[in-house]
């Protein structure tokens, strides 16, 4: 129990700070994507206190799901460690998208090292598990990634490449047996958001929509409610 609670409020404070770091990092890529086109010098995206309140605020929302995973779905540690620290990556990257319709690379290539160093760790650890979730991760991660793409074929676009890529980093977290859930809620999300904006004159058919927010709002849900 001790060895658990210990790792479960590690894993908060570590999601917590990656997070904040990858949010840094996506707000000065926003910030540079804007100055550039203004012909200007790239500024600091926001104040030390907006960020020291993301880390509080992240940490606080891992730390909450990483309780009701562990009390009340009795996840794996590995499990929960996933979790969180994709959420760290999607909070980055809903922030970005909502302000700039940008997902930026950076971002994603963090969070891919640390599903690689999760791997690396697990392998070490339970090596009788890593066959198993190196090929769930690959082929999610794959499956995504063609699918995502034939519907961007198809739609004209409708998904940008760096849903796309967001996308595909969610199936290497999350693997076949836990994306599932987190898509379906997050579609549901999406729907009943288009519906609102409409309802509301908000927006039209033709407004784009950032899809990064939701897709954090679908996986947290999906994480209290089935624990994907």
């Amino acid at each position: 129990m001790g060895i658990e609670l210990v790792s479960g409020v590690l894993a908060a404070l570590v999601s917590g700070l990656c997070g904040t770091v990858m949010l840094y990092v996506a707000l000065r890529r926003v910030s540079a994507e804007a100055d550039s086109r203004e012909g200007e010098q790239a500024k600091p995206p926001a104040c030390l206190g907006f960020f020291a309140l993301s880390a509080l605020l992240l940490t606080l929302l891992c730390a909450g799901i990483a309780a009701f995973m562990y009390f009340f779905y009795q996840d794996s540690l590995w499990s929960i460690w996933n979790a969180l620290l994709l959420c760290a990556v999607l909070w980055a990257c809903a922030v970005s998208d909502r302000k700039a319709m940008l997902i930026p690379n950076a971002v994603l290539l963090c969070g891919v090292g640390l599903r690689v160093v999760l791997l690396c760790m697990e392998a070490i650890l339970l090596p009788e598990e890593i066959v198993y979730d190196l090929i769930g991760s690959a082929v999610a991660a794959a499956g995504l990634c063609v699918l995502t793409l034939l519907c961007r074929l198809l739609s004209r676009g409708a998904i940008g490449f760096g849903d796309i890529k967001l996308l595909t980093v969610m199936g290497l977290f999350l693997g076949l047996s836990r994306i599932w859930g987190s898509l379906l809620i997050s579609m549901l999300c999406s729907f009943f958001y288009c519906v609102f904006l409409l309802i509301t004159k908000r927006a039209t058919g033709k407004t784009e929509i950032p899809f990064a927010p939701i897709l954090l709002v679908g996986t947290v849900l999906s994480l209290f409610l089935t624990s994907v």
